[in-house]
């Protein structure tokens, strides 16, 4: 549960959770139960509250596997998930394996184990390196334990086979690719609590809200899923009125600043699709003839407008069958590719 630091609200609290313990038979275990509180708390306020509920107080708490803190997360944090990989690795390296066998229990076993942790917290980049180191040595080590020679690239090993790799995950990659389910899930339902209790705190434009210092570990995990989201996603036109004309994916496959010389990008500068429908939910005709070249124009009148619904997200590639972690993926190991051939950095 999550509260503001206030006597009043924490007996209300208590009074709500006795009350749930009387109808359902169950009680709290308080052996187990623990309580959080925020830098600006002062320490007699603490005291106070943590008498009322009688839990202990303490400075960070796991919650389904996953560590609440106050402070940002260090690589001391995960070292159990080190430790278990370590565990495993060491029990398969007594077995004599072929290459083919090694990378199956890589990508169904080890880097699998993550995924959680690193949808739903902020790993340290050091971390997934020290995961990946692991899994490089025990492809490429012998079976006695003495060091091999890596024959192919990390980097190789990880793209599709579709390009000459074999599918391992990474998982620098996969961090943003687990986190855009997230972020989906979070746009689809903007009624939940929530999507209400982050909005007001931050608004709901993940898609292009940029980071700043301050923000809660559970927003920017939201920002960074959804950053990538983008690129898997389209918006069905409803009211308009979240959707940038320029910036927004609606039209087709991608965005309107991507198309060549086909729009009147200053005009365009700014606007929303709500400012190119008339009242009754139609398409302005006119406003699109100032903006648009004749052919997209066909385009856009074909597009059919909920005109009465909210703006929602869906994806691309629907009819795929794919889930959009997968294609969100696929889309960085392309972007990933394209980068290295190049020469330049990749950013994740």
């Amino acid at each position: 549960m999550f509260s503001l630091a206030s006597i009043a609200l924490v007996k209300a609290m208590k009074i709500i959770v006795e009350d749930f313990c009387k109808w359902t038979g169950q009680r709290v275990n308080f052996s187990k139960s623990q309580i959080m509180f925020g830098k600006v708390v002062r320490h007699p306020l603490r005291k106070k509250i943590t008498k009322v509920f009688g839990f202990n107080m303490v400075k960070e708490m796991k919650y389904l596997g996953v560590n609440i803190s106050l402070r940002r997360p260090k690589v001391a944090d995960f070292q159990e998930l080190l430790s278990n990989v370590m565990d495993r690795l060491n029990a398969w390296c007594k077995k004599s394996l072929s290459l083919g066998g090694k990378l199956i229990l890589i990508e169904s076993s080890l880097l699998s184990m993550p995924n959680f942790l690193i949808t739903h917290s902020l790993v340290p980049k050091r971390v997934l390196h020290e995961l990946e180191k692991l899994c490089r040595n025990f492809i490429w080590h012998k079976n006695d334990g003495t060091k091999g020679m890596h024959s192919v690239a990390w980097e190789e090993i990880c793209k599709p086979s579709c390009l000459v790799g074999l599918g391992l995950h990474s998982p620098l990659l996969r961090l943003g690719s687990l986190r855009s389910k997230l972020a989906l899930n979070f746009l689809q339902k903007p009624d939940s609590l929530f999507h209400r209790t982050m909005k007001c705190m931050y608004g709901g434009d993940i898609m292009c809200e940029a980071q700043k210092n301050g923000n809660s570990s559970a927003w920017r995990i939201l920002l960074h899923g959804g950053r990538l989201l983008k690129n898997a996603v389209r918006w069905r036109i409803g009211k308009g009125d979240r959707i940038s004309v320029l910036n927004d994916t609606w039209l087709l496959d991608k965005c309107i600043n991507r198309w060549p010389t086909y729009v009147n990008c200053e005009f365009l500068e700014g606007v929303y699709v709500q400012q190119l429908l008339m009242s009754n939910g139609e398409w302005n005709s006119v406003v699109l003839q100032l903006a648009f070249h004749p052919d997209l124009i066909i385009l856009i009148s074909k597009i059919s407008i909920e005109n009465k619904e909210e703006d929602r997200v869906e994806l691309l590639n629907w009819c795929s069958g794919k889930i959009v972690s997968a294609l969100v993926y696929e889309h960085l190991v392309f972007i990933a590719v394209l980068m290295r051939r190049s020469g330049s950095s990749i950013g994740y």
